[in-house]
């Protein structure tokens, strides 16, 4: 039996193909990610508008740059999916306010409230 041997020019051509390959997936997984965030950073752009009274007016809680408490409170009682769903996003969000040092500010002190949203995130 002989031994078989690889050449230099095989090796080579397997070195060059494998870094094409990695290169490829590599480059389109970046774009792909790339395009995720542009359409995840486009949606959260809209949510603000999607809140203003003069936009929506079943969840719309914000009027002339200021909160409606008791709309606010009335967005509270409703159904996190029946939201997403009713403002037409498809990705997660959660709406919190905070103070001036950076503290999360109850939304309804009285359940307990800080977030409208997923509270995962």
């Amino acid at each position: 039996m002989k031994a078989q041997t690889w050449s230099t020019d095989a090796v080579i051509a397997v070195v060059i193909f494998m870094l094409a390959s990695l290169s490829f997936f590599y480059i389109t997984g970046k774009s792909t990610e790339t395009k995720k965030l542009d359409a995840l950073a486009a949606e959260a752009a809209r949510i603000p508008d999607l809140f203003s009274q003069s936009s929506n007016n079943t969840l719309g809680f914000i009027e002339n740059n200021r909160i409606n408490k008791e709309k606010l409170d009335n967005l509270t009682a409703i159904d996190y999916q029946q939201i997403k769903s009713q403002l037409g996003l498809i990705n997660d969000f959660c709406i919190h306010f905070e103070d001036e040092n950076g503290n999360v500010i109850f939304i309804n002190l009285t359940n307990n409230i800080t977030g409208i949203g997923n509270c995962r995130i």
